[in-house]
């Protein structure tokens, strides 16, 4: 049995293409995933562009966060909405 030394970190900007690559072949290949990544048509500040997976240097999994800043109550808040879950299926808990 192979041991798994998997590690969740943060998305960057220089992870988008290989992030990119993963859900192209892993999830849809009818989706610009790299522009899903990096873009969104309002400005915000983002702490990331989700968290992947990895087991070495090899991406496993991920989800992609899309941020945004709502008025809600007459407060801004900032939102956060999940996309885009993808995880190997010899990574998933069983």
């Amino acid at each position: 049995m192979r041991t798994m030394t998997v590690e969740v970190a943060p998305i960057t900007d220089a992870d988008a293409p290989a992030v990119a690559e993963f859900l192209h072949t892993n999830l849809s290949d009818r989706i610009p995933w790299e522009q899903a990544c990096l873009s969104v048509p309002w400005k915000v500040e983002a702490p990331n562009h989700g968290f992947m997976l990895r087991d070495g240097q090899s991406i496993v999994g991920t989800v992609l966060a899309l941020y945004s800043e709502r008025l809600v109550a007459g407060r801004l808040e900032r939102i956060c909405n999940l996309t885009s879950w993808c995880v190997l299926p010899s990574y998933r808990s069983k």
